[in-house]
Parts: C-alpha cells; sequence; structure tokens
C-alpha cells in the first residue's frame, strides 16, 4: 500500500522578490510521495512555466497560483489541472534549504565543470550578500562532491547553463540527496532537525504527522528515488501568448503519466 507523504516546495527568491509577488519566477512546485514500506520515494516536478486554469482567476502560469492565493490554491489548480490530490504542504525558501542541509551534515553531488563555474559564480553573489570573503566556500574541483548548505543553494539555482528543463532536474537531484542523507541520521538527529525547523517554514503538516513520516524515513540505507517531469518530453508545446512564453500542457497525456507513474 502506497502512504503519501506529498510536498509541495516552493523555493522563492530570498534577495529581491516576495514569495507572494506575480513576478516570482523561481516558485517551483515538486510534489513527492513516499512508500513507507520500501522506502521509494516518487517525485513530480511541475514546470512554472505551464499555462493552467487557475480557479476563480483565469489562465497563467502554474507559479501565478501561488501569488494569488498561497499554498491552498497551489494545490486546488494541481488538482483540478492534474488530478493530483495533495495530502500537505511544505513551503521553503532558498535559505532555509541551505541551512536543512548543514544541519545534516551536507549532501553528496556530482558536479559538473560547467556546473561548477556556474555554482561558484552564484555564490559569489551570496558571498557579497552576506558580507563574507567573496572566495569562501569556492569549488575548486568537480565531480562527486559533498557540498554544504550554501553550495548546495547554488546548484539548485544554477540558470543559464542550459534550460529550465534541466534545471528542474537539478532541484530534484537535490532533493533526492537531502533524502538519502536524512536516511543516515538516527532518531535523535532527525527528531532534532524535524523540532529545528518545523516552525521555520510555511506548512499544512503537524508535528504528530512529520514525527510520524520520520519513522517511515529511518531504516532505509539504500533508498529508492524515481522522478517525473510534468509535462513530459511529447506532452505539450511552446508557444509566446501577448509575447510571454508559455508551456502548453497536453492535460490529459499529463495525468495519466502522473497516474502511471505513481502505480494508481
Amino acid at each position: 500500500m502506497l502512504v503519501s507523504l506529498t510536498e509541495v516546495m516552493q523555493y522563492a527568491e530570498k534577495h529581491g522578490i516576495a514569495i507572494g509577488s506575480f513576478n516570482a519566477p523561481n516558485l517551483e512546485s515538486l510534489l513527492a510521495s513516499l512508500n513507507a514500506r520500501t522506502g521509494t520515494l516518487k517525485l513530480i516536478s511541475f514546470m512554472r512555466d505551464t499555462y493552467v486554469a487557475i480557479p476563480h482567476h483565469g489562465h497563467n502560469k502554474l507559479n501565478a497560483a501561488y501569488a494569488y492565493g498561497g499554498a491552498e490554491l497551489l494545490l486546488e489548480t494541481l488538482e483540478a489541472s492534474f488530478g493530483v490530490q495533495v495530502d500537505g504542504y511544505v513551503a521553503v525558501n532558498y535559505q532555509l534549504m541551505a541551512d536543512l542541509v548543514d544541519a545534516i551534515g551536507g549532501v553528496e553531488l556530482t558536479v559538473t565543470k560547467d556546473e561548477m563555474k556556474k555554482l561558484n559564480g552564484i555564490l559569489e553573489y551570496y558571498n557579497r550578500q552576506r558580507e563574507a570573503d567573496r572566495s569562501e566556500q569556492l569549488l575548486t574541483e568537480y565531480g562527486d562532491l559533498r557540498l554544504t548548505g550554501l553550495q548546495t543553494m547554488s546548484y539548485a539555482r544554477i540558470r543559464k547553463l542550459d534550460s529550465d528543463f534541466v534545471r528542474v532536474e537539478r532541484q530534484q537531484r537535490v532533493v533526492q540527496a537531502i533524502y538519502r542523507q536524512m536516511g543516515t541520521l538516527d532518531l535523535m538527529q532527525l527528531t532534532g532537525v524535524m523540532t529545528a525547523y518545523i516552525g521555520k517554514v510555511n506548512t499544512n503538516v503537524t508535528l504528530a504527522q512529520a514525527a510520524s513520516l520520520l519513522s517511515s524515513v529511518m531504516g532505509y540505507s539504500d533508498v529508492q528515488v524515481q522522478t517525473l517531469r510534468v509535462p513530459a518530453d511529447g506532452a505539450y508545446r511552446s508557444d509566446m501568448l501577448s509575447d510571454t512564453y508559455y508551456i502548453i500542457p497536453k492535460l490529459e497525456r499529463c495525468r495519466q503519466d502522473i497516474a502511471a507513474f505513481l502505480g494508481s
């Protein structure tokens, strides 16, 4: 039986863009489903430029739903367009994600040479914002690395190297890495992380529910993570509407892809 741990993680810019802004282009929607029996985690990333009907607000990009009505309207939009029912949500910003990564001891990620250059450029920007030494935590090598919170945040924010589709893949890798690292912690460590951060995020998940989920995460040293991007290849077309770029999804195909991926 599949026990759902569905989280919509909206990563909003910390510097210069408010979470509730219509111009928050970096807001991301990710749905996660955890099989508590096997430890398998399934991640679905919804492209932020996807053209959807937002209840009571007409058609717009998916990320506008959060701007119009917060997490509740975003969840309502996901259900209306894609047929997904979300049990709970967690909304975090990049800085909080960085703090979490540090709290669990860093994460292991594979960084390419080109990604290293972009990552360091973003990290230099944050060092200036923090009035830290410009070279602090800059990567000097690429490959399989253990990254700090700031390094991980910079990796997740790489934008102009390739495409939004590849950027989503990088963000999925970050979530996978966090999940795997949490699986290496003991109960006391996990409980400490949970109690430290549950009050810092925007969520409708209760402390009791979070504690129950912790017990599901524990004990999986070899976790399996599967990913899906919505819309997938062949399930959309790109178009310009009123001089704005949109991803026009084939909604029925998207619903079929999601149902097949989740096994329901």
